[in-house]
């Protein structure tokens, strides 16, 4: 044990032969029910390469953080207090149908008090998808990812995805952005939320033209059911729509 400023490190070279670590694994990764490419992605990677730059230490509190490349994932003075602090009352306000939005997972006090402090859907985006196996050995996640309400990723585009499959105009979006996994994925969450503002936008206004226009589509409908004309020449279409947003059923 090396004994530095804040906490105390305990590498894992010496924590991999406690027999619960692969237990905890099988039972995590069997709870993955709304990401199958994840669950097909971790079972391919070795433990042994997932910790090569992982350690163990103490937070000033007791609490145990997760060190990567020599980088604290969670607060180093008290990531429990911490995360009850980023759950505040406009989070716990969120319904069923609203979303939030965590970069990093670190040890998942976070998750956990997002998870039981609030009714809303909960996505979590970890890039790097060696720490997410290490989290899997190491950590009971059971109890949240048997809840669908829950999604975990190391791939952008599958969390949005998630966010954007059933959302409406008024559902709301917040973000929780942990100082620690803010700083360490700076690079990959800045241009990952301006596209999500931009689809989102995008879809608030395809929503909106729906609203606006479904009374008229419904009326046109009814109109050519009723009409003697069955069949239609494809040709009629032909530059009707163009540079226009046209709805296609059937």
């Amino acid at each position: 044990i090396t004994t530095i400023c804040f906490f105390e490190i305990i590498t894992f070279a010496n924590i991999l032969i406690l027999g619960i670590i692969k237990i905890m694994f099988k039972e995590n990764f069997a709870c993955i029910k709304n990401n199958k490419r994840l669950q097909e992605d971790l079972i391919k990677i070795s433990i042994e390469s997932a910790t090569e730059n992982l350690a163990m230490a103490k937070a000033n509190n007791g609490d145990t953080i997760f060190i990567k490349n020599n980088y604290p994932l969670d607060d180093t003075e008290n990531p429990t207090q911490y995360a009850k602090s980023l759950v505040n009352d406009k989070l716990k306000s969120l319904s069923f149908t609203d979303k939030i939005f965590v970069i990093g997972f670190g040890v998942g006090y976070i998750l956990d008090e997002l998870y039981n402090n609030t009714k809303a859907k909960i996505i979590i985006w970890e890039p790097d998808i060696l720490y997410l196996r290490f989290v899997f050995e190491s950590i009971d996640l059971t109890p949240y990812f048997k809840d669908n309400r829950v999604f975990i990723s190391n791939k952008s585009d599958e969390c949005e995805n998630f966010i954007l499959k059933d959302y409406l105009n008024n559902d709301k979006l917040e973000f929780v952005t942990p100082k620690a996994t803010s700083i360490l994925y700076s690079k990959e969450f800045i241009p990952f939320s301006e596209k999500l503002y931009s689809d989102l936008q995008q879809k608030i206004i395809n929503t909106n033209t729906i609203e606006k226009m479904s009374k008229k589509w419904t009326k046109n409908i009814i109109s050519l059911a009723k009409s003697d004309k069955n069949f239609y020449d494809i040709s009629v279409l032909e530059n009707k729509y163009k540079d226009k947003t046209a709805l296609i059923l059937g």
